[in-house]
């Protein structure tokens, strides 16, 4: 599942991935050591690719890359209208020419059955860890707990609303340097302003609001909407935010095995100094090989804007890849 290129290899390199690899072995064993009577699901994605802009940034670095991503989900209880799972996940991007990027996910989820089917709740609660070697600010620990409440008009309409928070503590703290004071020199009229480095730990606490509209036109397409509104606080001014968004995705079944999907976003961040817009369009072909076995190829494409040329970029993404099901 992780790929260790010889060629570079480092301490700092070796590190996380030794993490990583840890992890996903104690929580598949622990997840399998309960009740074989019990479902579990899983799911290992590997894929290769090329980003043209890794950072997002307007200065463009593209790389080749190799993911790796596996999921794993226990269901710890079960009846008509209730059950409990516990759940991870973890994914590994390799990039061949830039630092990589990984994160690791552990979590609980209830769910429940009310108004004879036509509602269903989710909660859930989990912690993940982020870490990034392309943009080591990034780096960080989040909380995350949420609810979503799913209702079923018909066959063919629902609409699921979803409130989620997430509390997140960087590792990296910000620098920047700060005025101290200013003293006058002995025997001298000039001024003298001392300066130093000062840091600054960042911690943002995000509330995301969504609700999307799932409608199936018959057996073979579907389409949902989704809008959603989020309101990021953070120690540092800069980085807090509110977000509205606006997202579209459609699913067509071309034959049993082929399936075709299309999905588009708009984002609109607002900032205490400016407003940001985002957006994305994607598409996807999947290929059914078996009944646990998919192939896919997909093709993604973002525009991001901003009051400063400095913020602006593009970046494409293109990757084919298999999933595997258990």
């Amino acid at each position: 599942m992780l790929v260790i290129n010889l060629e570079n290899l480092s301490l700092r390199t070796c590190i996380p991935v030794q993490l990583l690899a840890a992890m996903v072995v104690i929580v598949t064993a622990v997840l399998f050591a309960t009740s074989p009577a019990l479902a579990v699901n899983a799911n290992l994605e590997v894929n290769l690719g090329y980003n043209d802009n890794v950072a997002e940034s307007a200065a463009k670095q593209g790389s080749a890359f190799c993911n790796y991503a596996f999921d794993v989900e226990q269901t710890l209880y079960a009846s008509d209208n209730n059950s409990i799972s516990g759940y991870a996940n973890t994914y590994y991007r390799d990039h061949f020419r830039l630092g990589d990027q990984w994160q690791a996910t552990a979590g609980l989820s209830a769910w429940h059955r009310l108004l004879n089917g036509r509602l269903h709740a989710t909660l859930f609660a989990d912690l993940s860890r982020y870490a990034d070697q392309v943009n080591i600010d990034d780096e960080r620990d989040f909380l995350a707990l949420g609810s979503s409440w799913q209702l079923f008009f018909n066959e063919k309409l629902s609409t699921t609303f979803a409130l989620s928070f997430e509390d997140s503590r960087y590792r990296h703290k910000i620098e920047k340097s700060t005025t101290i004071a200013s003293e006058q020199k002995k025997h001298h009229s000039q001024t003298v302003y001392t300066t130093s480095l000062s840091s600054k730990q960042r911690n943002d606490k995000l509330w995301l609001l969504s609700t999307t509209i799932d409608y199936r036109f018959n057996a073979d397409a579907s389409t949902q909407l989704t809008i959603s509104y989020s309101d990021n606080d953070s120690t540092l001014g800069a980085e807090s935010y509110t977000e509205t968004g606006l997202e579209s995705h459609w699913q067509y079944l071309l034959t049993p095995a082929w399936e075709l999907e299309i999905w588009g976003s708009h984002l609109w961040q607002e900032y205490n100094y400016a407003q940001e817009r985002n957006w994305l369009a994607a598409t996807r072909i999947n290929w059914q090989l078996r009944s646990a076995l998919a192939v896919y190829v997909q093709l993604e494409k973002q525009w991001h804007t901003a009051p400063r040329n400095a913020d602006c970029y593009t970046e494409m993404v293109s990757q084919c890849g298999f999933i595997w099901s258990y």
